[in-house]
């Protein structure tokens, strides 16, 4: 197993409800049954697809991979010294735009639960 795993793509959105049905209709992705009340969650055998309420997140935020990683610290550090970190360490997470500028956030590796979700 790699110390690093891509385990959701978060699409932030203010229009929510528009944007999951579009994924639904024109992708084909089925809506997990597990309510939320900021997101919409999607299954699809690899990493976890969300549509995720616009809120706390970098505003050019847009479509963001989440990496779990094993050291988040180290991660955080690294992204400071290189000047790619956006913020400050929040709870178990951080966002830090890569080379060209695209937003990724990196989390905290987490035991997986009996549901699979990390």
């Amino acid at each position: 197993m790699s110390d690093t795993d891509l385990t959701h793509v978060f699409v932030f959105s203010a229009r929510r409800a528009d944007v999951a049905r579009w994924y639904e209709e024109v992708v084909g992705l089925t809506r997990d049954s597990e309510a939320h009340d900021d997101s919409v969650w999607y299954r699809n055998g690899g990493a976890q697809f969300v549509v995720h309420d616009r809120e706390d997140e970098p505003a050019d935020a847009g479509i963001v991979p989440w990496f779990h990683v094993q050291d988040l610290n180290a991660s955080y550090e690294r992204a400071l010294r290189d000047g790619s970190a956006i913020g400050s360490l929040r709870t178990g997470h951080f966002f830090a735009r890569d080379p060209e500028g695209h937003v990724v956030g990196v989390r905290q590796r987490r035991p997986r639960s009996a549901t699979g979700r990390t």
